[in-house]
């Protein structure tokens, strides 16, 4: 029973640190296409298990709330950390959402002296 708890422990510990170290590996800059490889399969290796384990705490309907919300925690992560490698400037809730940042207009709306015609 000791070593059922421990692989428990060990599952849950990769769950909630694989998102994260994804998002650190996609924060650092690289120049050699030789470096870039070896980051982003270091890095697929952390997604792989953040979302395989993930997804098995997620959907797993035997398991208390806790394990779903950790399941959840960890897709989202592995999430973030696909979406800092490989798609940086993709911002999903900025496009749901649009805002201004200081209440001022962009001069791209038609409001203010770029946007006359």
């Amino acid at each position: 029973m000791e070593s059922l708890a421990a692989l428990v422990a060990v599952l849950f510990l990769i769950s909630i640190v694989s998102g994260p170290i994804a998002i650190g590996i996609a924060r650092i800059q690289v120049q050699s296409i030789l470096a870039r490889l070896i980051k982003r399969l270091i890095q697929g290796v952390f997604i792989f298990l953040g979302v395989a384990i993930g997804g098995i705490w997620l959907t797993n309907p035997d398991l208390p709330m806790a394990a779903h919300l950790l399941g959840l925690f960890s897709l989202v992560m592995s999430y973030y950390g696909i979406r800092n490698e490989y798609f940086p400037k993709f911002k999903l809730l900025s496009y749901i959402f649009p805002s201004r940042s200081n209440g001022r207009s962009n001069g791209n709306d038609g409001h203010g002296p770029g946007g006359q015609h």
